[in-house]
């Protein structure tokens, strides 16, 4: 199977390397990296963190505009059919990138300290 992860925290992508190693996997820290990669390759499942930019996390904290380079902004480049898998700690996370996927998009919302090897090989299994 073939996975994108977006996420910019090292420590997470060291854990999903351990959870994926039997798939082939992409990893992009950033939106930008992210929305281009998926202009010219498809994938079954995308693993997707909200907040990739040191000025997110301020914004969730304060309530401020989160500017862009979000998850949310990977959203409408994931074609209908690959299975997205929001694992972002920020409450408002799930909503923001549902609104921004096409219509009928199969998500799922695992925020990462819910993942292991064991719930992740569950959510791959219904792809």
């Amino acid at each position: 199977m073939r996975i994108l992860i977006v996420e910019d925290a090292v420590e997470r992508v060291e854990q999903f390397i351990e959870w994926l190693d039997n798939h082939e996997v992409v990893f992009m820290a950033s939106a930008e990296k992210a929305r281009a990669w998926l202009k010219d390759n498809a994938c079954d499942v995308v693993f997707l963190d909200h907040d990739l930019q040191p000025e997110h996390y301020y914004a969730l904290v304060s309530g401020g505009p989160y500017g862009d380079g979000t998850g949310a902004d990977v959203a409408d480049a994931i074609p209908l059919g690959t299975l997205v898998v929001v694992h972002s700690m920020n409450p408002s996370a799930l909503r923001r990138i549902a609104a921004r996927l096409p219509k009928g998009s199969l998500v799922v919302h695992a925020p990462f300290p819910v993942l292991n090897a064991i719930t992740v090989a569950r959510i791959l299994a219904h792809r």
